[in-house]
Parts: C-alpha cells; sequence; structure tokens
C-alpha cells in the first residue's frame, strides 16, 4: 500500500511546521487550540486557525511553559499527536483512506527542546496521527509528491 500512499513532506522547526503535498504548501504554527469540556479536550484548530474559536486555549508544543489545560493523561505527546493528525487531514483535503507516507527534513532545529530525542519522537506521533511511514532526511531537500 506504501506505492499507493499520499507523500507529505514536513520540514520542521519550533515555531512552524511546513506541510507540502503535491504542489500545496501549508504553514502551521507549533500551537494546539483545545477547547475543554466535560469529555476531555476538543481540538479547535492549530496555529492561527483555532485563534479565533471563542473559549479555545492554547497549548504551545515547544514553548517550554507549563500547561495545565490538558488533564494528567493527556500530555504535550497528546497535544503533538493532535496536531499531527489535524495538518494531515487539512494538508490531504479529506479523510484518510489509505495512510501517507511522510518524510520530515529540519529536526536539528528542534535539539534543543527534544534533547536528541526528536526523531523518535516525531516519528511516534506521526504513526499515531495517521502515517503509515515515516522517513527522517537530514536536509531540508524532500520534496512530496
Amino acid at each position: 500500500m506504501l506505492h499507493f500512499a499520499p507523500r507529505i513532506s514536513v520540514h520542521v522547526s519550533r515555531d512552524a511546521f511546513l506541510f507540502t503535498h503535491k504542489e500545496a504548501t501549508h504553514s502551521f504554527g507549533t500551537v494546539l487550540w483545545i477547547e475543554r469540556n466535560a469529555k476531555g479536550p476538543r481540538v479547535c484548530g492549530i496555529g492561527e486557525a483555532g485563534a479565533s474559536t471563542p473559549g479555545a486555549v492554547p497549548v504551545g508544543l515547544f514553548d517550554g511553559q507549563p500547561c495545565d489545560v490538558l488533564p494528567v493523561d493527556q500530555g504535550r505527546m497528546w497535544a503533538l499527536e493532535a496536531f499531527l493528525a489535524h495538518a494531515i487531514m487539512t494538508v490531504l483535503g479529506r479523510r484518510l483512506m489509505i495512510r501517507p507516507s511522510v518524510v520530515i527534513t529540519g529536526l536539528e532545529s528542534l535539539q534543543a527542546t527534544l534533547a536528541g530525542y526528536q526523531a523518535a519522537i516525531l516519528t511516534r506521533a506521526f504513526i499515531a496521527a495517521g502515517a503509515q511511514y515515516v522517513a527522517i532526511e537530514p536536509t531540508g531537500d524532500a520534496v512530496a509528491q
């Protein structure tokens, strides 16, 4: 199925993730906007898109600030997975039929924040968010097809 999978390139940085699929490019600030309710947190948007939702609270993914808006069992890893799932759906413009393959570049920009674990953390998060395959490229030269 990997042969038929949509391909997404993602250039990561502490402040924004740049997603490219075919000819379309989307940049999302590394903020997840959530709304708390009795059932738990609900994702309102990512980047700047959720800022206009009344009652939405920002969760910075890499800002290093304490985050008390997420329940104890749903920490930053949950927030990163939710952010990536929302981004994948936005970039592909549809629900997942065939899980995409993802190529990540720019990991060195997260070294100070993730202390060398950035490849493992992002690979796990992308798989949890719906990717079927994740590759890491050391340079920013990846192009999705």
